[in-house]
């Protein structure tokens, strides 16, 4: 059986190979270190006696969603000036869930 033996050419690409991933393994952990924030404590968990919205995250099997009640988002779209979620809470308000599944806990 013959013998393997790496020539120089070989041994540059590799290097270069080598020197590539520890480049980008570097500039992944820098942006990682460098984006890194503490969570604001203030919103979670809610105080005691504040206004709080009851959400759900489903599973639809390919992805994840989440359940907002229509009349929250109503009353979110309308103070805060947002006109696309008040219209999806129109557009929306006499549907029913099409999968009734998927509102159920796991």
């Amino acid at each position: 059986m013959p013998e393997l033996r790496f020539t120089p050419g070989w041994w540059s690409a590799v290097r270069r190979l080598g020197l590539g991933l520890a480049i980008t393994a570097s500039l992944f952990v820098v942006a990682v270190i460098a984006t890194a924030r503490w969570g604001d404590r203030s919103v979670w968990p809610a105080a005691p006696g504040a206004p709080v919205t009851e959400v759900f995250v489903v599973s639809h099997g390919y992805h994840a969603g989440i359940i907002v009640p229509r009349k929250a988002l109503a009353e979110q779209g309308n103070r805060r000036g947002l006109s696309a979620l008040a219209y999806v809470a129109t557009r929306f308000a006499d549907g029913r869930p099409t999968k009734p599944w998927a509102l159920v806990r796991r």
